[in-house]
């Protein structure tokens, strides 16, 4: 007999009930119920047990790569929407660009879906009645999954979550995470979780991670009973075979007993150094994954003169932030002085950097040396004039590409007395245009030469220029590193910004301002063979300073 319409609805609504009963609200026990993968139940690593039941507003996680990371967030992402938690079960998840986004999607959200006859009933359902569910937004009852790149967040300026989701902010556009945090301004119980591999001590996951609890995860030894935090010099030792340079024989001992140690051992807990602090933040080593392969990671470690082996051995093995020796710059490498306060110049010079903002310096000679006399942020170029006249100068560089018609209207302003710098490649000497007030050099080149300045104490730094807001961070933000030119096929050094650096190169401008003044005390004399050991000499690295030139035109010095 055909069932009439009552009976049909009273069916559809049973079966609704049912699911909304079945359904779990515990993030664990829904992974456990509802998540397959590759065809089988998920067996969690037992250190991350913890975090799949920690429900506390801020998580962050720092953490080497191949440690099933990524299935926590989609598990999370998921069971927000299935449960609708928060009573609305909205959640943005980002990634750093909208494509790796998409493809995260694709091949996981979307995997996750399919594989699960639980999940793909659910989607199936909010399909047929006309939900929206595409690669970049998806729907159940009401409850949205927003998936975007930080790239694009703009768009979803309306959009109000109740878990924001950061995946990698290590390469995140700037001001994304404050942003995204904003989206839960609403939410009745607003989760934040930010994930990332580390890359640059004290930036981005790894200064997220300063900031937390920072917890670590112990493990007993089951030999002498004794807890430890896995660490990769104390813990894996290994031989090394002279001639292929393979290692062998690796082993993980207990650093109290020397016995053998199960790194994977179910009985350990998490312990935080600052217990207080309300973000939770945990640090994952993939030497805590079943899927770590010792043997490469072993000798990833003995590459310390192959800069992105050693850069990817912390990094993405460890999970660990790291910077090449004598590549970052220490605050304990900058000479201050108690001698000199923030005044104008009597005879300065200048360096501009521009952006959303113009952050600039000012330099003067004096019998210590060069020391720095200002340090100042304005909002636009007619405050540059006052600056300029305030402070006596001789001579400024500024940035010519952050905003190159500006610059250029305010340059023509003081000809002979502002010289707009631009990178030039493969050009370790200083070039300069009289008629089109022009200076070129290697972006290297400049910025070795200013950290050469600070290393050797050539550059003096006022007590008080700690409380110049982002003054030292600025400073710090940047990395030399070594990569391989394919062209040349050989390695060059180049800087990597970490953070925020708009004062590191407003004083690197200041500095070449004062070299190009002829009147001034000159450089030392160095070799082309210097810029292979930044931050061991000082001086521009060039061929010559003494060389007159033409005074009109192009001109090397």
């Amino acid at each position: 007999m055909k069932p009439n319409r009552y009976d049909y609805l009273v069916q559809q609504m049973r079966g609704t009930l049912s699911e909304v009963i079945e359904s779990e609200t515990d993030l664990l026990a829904w992974t456990k119920k509802y998540r397959l993968i590759n065809g089988l139940p998920p067996e969690l690593p037992p250190s991350q047990v913890a975090m799949y039941n920690d429900l506390s507003p801020e998580v962050v996680v720092m953490k080497g790569t191949q440690i099933f990371i990524s299935e926590y967030l989609v598990n999370l992402s998921l069971w927000a929407l299935d449960t609708k938690f928060g009573s609305r079960g909205n959640i943005l998840y980002t990634m750093p660009t909208q494509l790796q986004m998409d493809d995260f999607a694709q091949s996981r959200i979307d995997k996750a879906i399919e594989d699960s006859t639980y999940l793909r009933r659910r989607f199936e359902k909010a399909f047929l009645a006309k939900q929206v569910n595409r690669t970049r937004l998806k729907r159940i009852g009401g409850s949205s999954l927003h998936l975007r790149g930080s790239d694009s967040l703009k768009q979803l300026i309306s959009v109000d979550a109740d878990i924001v989701i950061n995946d990698e902010v290590d390469w995140f556009t700037e001001d994304t995470v404050a942003w995204s945090k904003e989206r839960l301004g609403s939410a009745k119980q607003p989760l934040f979780r930010a994930v990332s591999k580390p890359t640059y001590p004290g930036y981005g996951i790894h200064l997220m991670y300063q900031n937390s609890d920072q917890r670590h995860w112990q493990i007993k030894c089951e030999h002498c009973d004794r807890w430890q935090v896995l660490d990769w010099e104390q813990n894996i030792v290994f031989d090394i075979d002279s001639e292929t340079s393979s290692a062998y024989n690796i082993q993980c001992l207990c650093v109290h007993c020397k016995q053998i140690l199960n790194r994977l051992s179910a009985n350990g807990e998490w312990v935080a150094d600052f217990p207080g602090r309300q973000v939770h933040g945990y640090h994952l080593s993939r030497l805590i994954s079943p899927l770590a392969n010792l043997k490469k990671m072993a000798e990833d470690s003995l590459n310390i003169t192959d800069i992105p082996k050693i850069q990817s051995f912390y990094n993405s093995g460890l999970g660990l932030a790291y910077a090449p020796k004598g590549g970052h710059l220490s605050e304990s490498e900058l000479r201050f002085s108690s001698e000199y306060s923030f005044e104008p110049a009597t005879s300065g010079y200048g360096g501009v950097d521009v952006g959303l903002k113009l952050h600039a310096c000012v330099i003067q000679y004096t019998e210590d040396g060069l020391v720095v006399c200002q340090a100042e942020e304005f909002d636009d170029f007619s405050e540059l004039d006052i600056w300029f006249k305030r402070n006596n100068l001789r001579l400024v560089v500024i940035d010519a590409r952050g905003d190159p018609r500006a610059t250029l209207e305010w340059t023509s302003k003081y000809p002979g007395c502002v010289y707009r710098w631009s990178h030039i490649e493969n050009m370790n000497d200083v070039r300069y245009s009289e008629d089109t007030q022009e200076v070129k050099l290697n972006r290297t080149v400049l910025l070795d030469t200013m950290y050469s300045k600070i290393r050797d104490g050539q550059l003096v730094f006022p007590i008080t220029i700690r409380q110049v807001p982002g003054f030292i961070s600025h400073m710090r933000a940047l990395v030399r590193e070594l990569v391989k030119d394919q062209r040349l096929n050989r390695l060059i050094p180049r800087y990597v910004g970490a953070a925020a650096d708009h004062y590191a190169f407003a004083l690197a401008y200041s500095v070449l301002a004062a070299a190009h003044d002829n009147t001034s005390p000159p450089p030392r004399l160095t070799g082309r063979g210097d810029l292979v050991s930044a931050g061991q000499r000082s001086g521009m690295s060039t061929s010559s300073w003494t060389g007159s030139g033409s005074p009109r035109g192009w001109r090397v010095r």
